[in-house]
Protein backbone atom coordinates (compact mmCIF):
# COMPACT_ATOMS: atom_id res chain seq x y z
CA UNK A 1 0.00 0.00 0.00
CA UNK A 2 2.41 2.61 1.13
CA UNK A 3 4.95 2.27 -1.87
CA UNK A 4 2.37 4.04 -4.71
CA UNK A 5 2.11 6.79 -2.17
CA UNK A 6 3.84 10.48 -2.01
CA UNK A 7 6.01 11.32 0.81
CA UNK A 8 3.59 13.51 2.31
CA UNK A 9 0.86 10.89 2.12
CA UNK A 10 2.80 8.33 3.86
CA UNK A 11 3.69 10.40 6.78
CA UNK A 12 0.09 11.38 7.31
CA UNK A 13 -1.05 7.82 7.63
CA UNK A 14 1.62 7.08 10.09
CA UNK A 15 0.49 10.43 12.13
CA UNK A 16 -2.78 9.20 11.86
CA UNK A 17 -1.89 5.74 13.16
CA UNK A 18 0.67 7.44 15.72
CA UNK A 19 -3.03 9.55 17.05
CA UNK A 20 -4.86 6.24 17.21
CA UNK A 21 -2.24 4.14 19.19
CA UNK A 22 -2.40 7.26 21.88
CA UNK A 23 -6.30 7.36 22.36
CA UNK A 24 -6.29 3.76 23.31
CA UNK A 25 -7.73 0.09 22.66
CA UNK A 26 -11.07 1.62 22.21
CA UNK A 27 -10.38 3.12 18.41
CA UNK A 28 -8.28 1.25 16.07
CA UNK A 29 -6.86 2.94 12.74
CA UNK A 30 -7.66 0.17 10.11
CA UNK A 31 -5.13 0.34 6.79
CA UNK A 32 -7.68 0.49 3.64
CA UNK A 33 -6.47 0.60 0.20
CA UNK A 34 -9.93 1.65 -1.37
CA UNK A 35 -12.76 2.99 -0.98
CA UNK A 36 -14.58 -0.42 -1.99
CA UNK A 37 -12.88 -2.90 0.39
CA UNK A 38 -13.54 0.04 3.00
CA UNK A 39 -17.49 -0.59 2.08
CA UNK A 40 -17.28 -4.37 1.64
CA UNK A 41 -15.64 -4.79 4.90
CA UNK A 42 -16.92 -2.31 7.51
CA UNK A 43 -20.83 -1.73 6.24
CA UNK A 44 -22.15 -4.13 3.82
CA UNK A 45 -23.23 -7.38 6.17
Amino acid sequence: MFDALRPTESAKIKCGKKHFEALGNEVAFEDIDSFEEFIEEYVVE
